[in-house]
């Protein structure tokens, strides 16, 4: 059974890089190039080519070439092979290098997309909670301005209301006052008259006195 990792196409290419460096390819010279297998399976595959080779060698007399010319020619053919593919797997190693890395690339704009969209959600979520926020600020600035406007209607009403008893109450008290002055001269003026009333009936008590002295001697006189 095979081990992993060795194919016939790497024994075949090992055989064909030794045949176009001019030797015959042994099990031994194979496993040194590969590094690794086992006798039977390098065996079994130098075989298969072994079989092709012998193909190659027989069209070649068919048709009347040497097979030193034909073995030295298929050599250099599959060195040449050998080195393209080598060259292939170095493209194609250059390749998958740089698809590696443009797959990398790759995931981390994947990453940094997916970073940027729960970014962007978590700011829409903020937006709307601020949207809604501002909503209710300028719900309750609105309140407050129609409470203000209402206290200040109110106060403005309590305002021209004290001044309106402030106003009455001035009016009262020039009202007491001049009642008070009015009172007052009347009764100045009742006590002026009381007074000059007072006196004529002194006087005519004087009189009626004098009279009545009069009157009381013209009787002694008499009697």
């Amino acid at each position: 059974m095979a081990r992993p990792g060795i194919s016939k196409q790497e024994v075949f290419t090992a055989a064909n890089q030794l045949l176009g460096e001019g030797k015959d390819p042994t099990i031994e010279q194979i496993r040194q190039i590969l590094k690794t297998g086992s006798n039977s399976t390098i065996a079994g595959h130098l075989r298969d080519w072994r079989a092709t080779q012998s193909d190659a060698q027989a069209m070649a007399m068919n048709e009347g070439i040497p097979p030193d010319i034909v073995s030295v020619v298929k050599g250099l053919w599959e060195r040449i092979n050998t080195q393209a593919g080598m060259k292939v797997e170095e493209i194609e190693e250059t390749a998958y290098r740089a698809i590696s890395k443009l797959q990398q690339e790759l995931d981390k704009y994947k990453n940094n997309n997916r970073r940027w969209q729960k970014l962007f959600s978590s700011w829409q979520q903020e937006k709307a909670q601020l949207n809604s926020d501002n909503k209710l600020l300028e719900e309750n600035i609105d309140a407050l301005q129609a409470k203000f406007k209402t206290q200040s209607e109110q106060l403005q009403e309590k305002r021209m209301r004290i001044e309106e008893l402030h106003r009455l109450h001035t009016q009262s008290q020039k009202n007491i006052e001049n009642l008070f002055e009015k009172q007052l001269h009347d009764l100045q003026h009742e006590n002026k008259a009381l007074a000059q009333e007072k006196w004529q009936l002194m006087q005519e008590k004087a009189e009626l006195e004098g009279r009545l002295k009069q009157i009381n001697e013209v009787a002694w006189q008499t009697a």
